[in-house]
Formats: structure tokens, sequence, C-alpha cells
């Protein structure tokens, strides 16, 4: 009687698959499949081309920011909440908001914040209490970096509740500065006299307290300019502005096309396969 058996093939002809075997049957498949392989693969590269090429460019701008009148959190919210406005498409709230025009708003897509350390990033910084923070915006086009410098930091130090606390702050110290004033002079003028004794020869009470005098006016010539330089600053204190940015975050054509054509690639060779074992064990069937 005729040995009609067929042979299986050898990937599954044992229990235990031999590498090189699985090599060997992938490379027949590839080569039986070249021309469907290629044609599957241009087409991939093909729509993410064609995808990007339609598709609007995202850009990511950052600024840098300090305050003494807010902090961190305080912005991740005031970010989050302009978030959900751009994200719901609510253009005509954002363009009140940040008092712009509705076309403009319209190309921001999205905004974020988070806190940096400020002293590592600038230890020149006016007030080592400054909060210091990162400001993200994603925006469709690049020419409305120039607008966003201004309306960013503007619609932050207008909110109600920072700037109630800046002029809180404001008024303290303009009355310290005044006190401060009064006392330089004060100084000044008890200083004059007691040049003018020194001048005489003449040794009295007053000489005797001329060094602590004279240590006295330093330390409030110092207060003043500390208040001052204070003063000088505002609720919100841009250390960064946003910048154009030359790529696109969505754009990053190369990376895309071939992470598409790598996937069709497999799961073309993962169907190829499961197609092949399943014809096998129909005939061993």
């Amino acid at each position: 009687m005729a040995n009609n058996t067929i042979n299986p093939t050898p990937i599954i002809q044992n229990d235990e698959i031999n590498l090189l075997q699985l090599i060997a049957y992938l490379i027949r498949v590839v080569r039986k499949n070249l021309v469907v392989l290629f044609i599957l693969i241009a087409l991939g590269i093909l729509t993410s081309w064609l995808y990007f090429q339609l598709a609007t460019p995202l850009y990511k701008v950052r600024m840098i920011a300090n305050s003494n009148f807010t902090d961190d959190k305080e912005v991740k919210a005031i970010a989050t909440q302009l978030d959900e406005i751009s994200k719901e498409e609510n253009y005509d709230i954002l363009a009140q908001k940040l008092q712009i025009k509705r076309k403009e708003a319209e190309k921001i897509k999205g905004f974020n914040a988070y806190g940096i350390t400020g002293e590592d990033y600038n230890p020149n910084l006016p007030d080592k209490k400054d909060s210091v923070f990162v400001i993200e915006v994603m925006i469709s086009d690049n020419q409305l970096i120039e607008t966003l410098n201004q309306a960013i930091p503007n619609y932050i130090k207008n909110l109600p509740v920072i700037q109630k606390k800046y002029q809180m702050t404001r008024q303290a110290d303009e009355k310290i500065l005044a006190q401060v004033r009064q006392d330089i002079a004060h100084m000044d003028t008890l200083k004059r006299q007691i040049n003018k004794l020194l001048s005489q020869n003449i040794v009295n009470a007053l000489s005797m307290e001329a060094g602590g005098l004279y240590q006295q006016s330093i330390l409030a010539t110092e207060k003043e300019a500390l208040i001052t330089k204070r003063l000088a600053f505002d609720a919100i204190n841009v250390v960064e502005k946003f910048a154009p940015s030359a790529v696109a975050i969505n754009y990053k054509a190369n990376t895309v096309y071939f992470t598409i054509a790598f996937l069709v690639f497999f799961i073309w060779i993962a169907i190829a396969v499961i197609r092949e074992i399943s014809e096998a064990l129909q005939n061993i069937g």
C-alpha cells in the first residue's frame, strides 16, 4: 500500500523548533511574498508621508518666569484651566482671557506648566523665595510667539488673587522704604553734626556714637537698595521668553515613516506565518 502521508512544514515537525530552521522558514516566506512586502512597506511610507504633509504642524514653545506672589502649583492650575479651554476649542473664551484675537486663539493647541529650582537655574534672581516655573504652550504657528510673550505674563499677573497679593506687598514695601529713607535722612543730619564737632576737636558723647551711627547708616542704605530693587520687579518676571521652535513635535517624518514601515512589515510577517502554519495543519489533518 502506497504511503500517501504528507510531510508537514519543517517548522512544526518537532515539538522543539530549531532556531536555524525558523530563520530559514521566515526567509522563505519573505522571498515567496517579496513583491507584496515591498508594496505594503511603500504604502505605509506613502500614507505616513501624506498624513504629515497634510497635518497641521504643532510646535512646543516654553517660557521661564519667576514670582514672589504665586507658585508653580498655582501656575500649573492656571495652565490646566487654559489647556481645557483650548482642548474644548472655546476660542472666544480663550481670546477674551488672553486679550488676543480669535484667529490667534485658534492656533493655540494646549498649555502646561511646572516648577523648577530657581537658585539652580539662576542664582541672581531678585529674591531666593521666588517661585520659578516653566510655561509650555503648543501652537500651530511660530508667528504667534511675540503675542504670547505679552499675553501670557499679563494674564497671570492680572488675575485678582495674584494682583491682590502683589498690591498688598507693594504697599507694605513702599511704607518701609519711606521710613528707611526718613531714617537715612536723619542719620545724615547727625553725621554732619558729628563731623562738625570732630573738626572743631570737640569731644563729647556724640563723637562716641559716630562709629555705631555710620554702621546703621550703611545697613539702612543697603535695605533701601534691596527694597527699591524689589519694587522694580513686576508680579510676574520673565526670565526666558518664548522662542520659535525649529521642528514641529508631530512632524518628525523620518522616525514616523520607518516606524510605520516596520510595523507593516512585522504585521505582515505574523499574518504570513500564521497562514502557512494553518495550511500545514490542514494538510496534516
